[in-house]
């Protein structure tokens, strides 16, 4: 019997899933103010799920992670994570994004979505795709950053905005209904997750060497200038 583990720490929200054959054995969401917290709790919140249920992470068999895009340290706590157990269990990795993770939706599948995003600094990920039933993607707009104030025109069947973005952006759309509103729990979908890794397992499985993070704006790092000799 295969044991899951489904991981998203992209987002100021960590959310965690274990699942077997059965189904869905434990979920987990804990929302926190600093990306910084996921680190400190997420092993003992999956050390706990797994004891829960009599299992430990040797009997782990697949691992989905979510790599963004999203807040940079909240991103590499995941990958790490990901990446240790990767290399130390004999567990299958799937690695994907969350544009890809909204368009696979049962309700939005071999639609035309358009995905905005929170971005910070006035600005928002634009992105516009299809994920078929065989679980294919394509892609009409690869994913970019764009600011607020200058969004481009939307023609897609189905507008997903993020909540945050709710009241600061205005822009010219075809769609044929009104934008869905996304808080940041809501893109967490397992059976989206599991659905990907089910039909397009070889393209998303990575080996733990080569996990990288989704950074469509790179982290802003301030590095201090070394003090010159008196």
């Amino acid at each position: 019997m295969s044991l899951n583990l489904f991981l998203d720490t992209t987002q100021a929200t960590l959310m965690l899933m274990l699942t077997d054959d059965t189904g869905v054995l434990a979920r987990h969401t804990e929302a926190h103010t600093s990306y910084r917290y996921h680190s400190t709790i997420l092993l003992p919140v999956l050390s706990g799920l797994l004891t829960q249920h009599h299992k430990t992470a040797t009997d782990l068999s697949h691992i989905v992670l979510n790599m963004g895009p999203g807040s940079f340290t909240g991103i590499r706590t995941g990958m790490t994570v990901a990446r240790i157990l990767g290399q130390f269990l004999p567990v299958k990795v799937f690695a994907m994004n969350t544009f890809e993770l909204i368009a696979a939706h049962p309700m939005f599948r071999e639609k035309s979505v358009t995905v905005l995003l929170n971005a910070s600094r006035q600005q928002h990920y634009h992105a516009v795709l299809t994920v078929s039933e065989s679980g294919e993607t394509h892609w009409t707009t690869a994913p970019f950053v764009c600011p607020n104030e200058a969004p481009p025109e939307i023609h897609s069947d189905i507008v997903i905005l993020e909540a945050f973005l709710e009241n600061k952006l205005q822009w010219t759309s075809t769609a044929p209904q009104s934008p869905l509103i996304l808080e940041k729990t809501d893109w967490f979908s397992p059976e989206a997750m599991q659905f990907l890794m089910q039909h397009q397992a070889t393209r998303f499985a990575v080996s733990w060497e080569t996990l990288k993070p989704l950074y469509l704006q790179l982290p802003n790092i301030t590095v201090s200038k070394k003090q010159q000799p008196a």
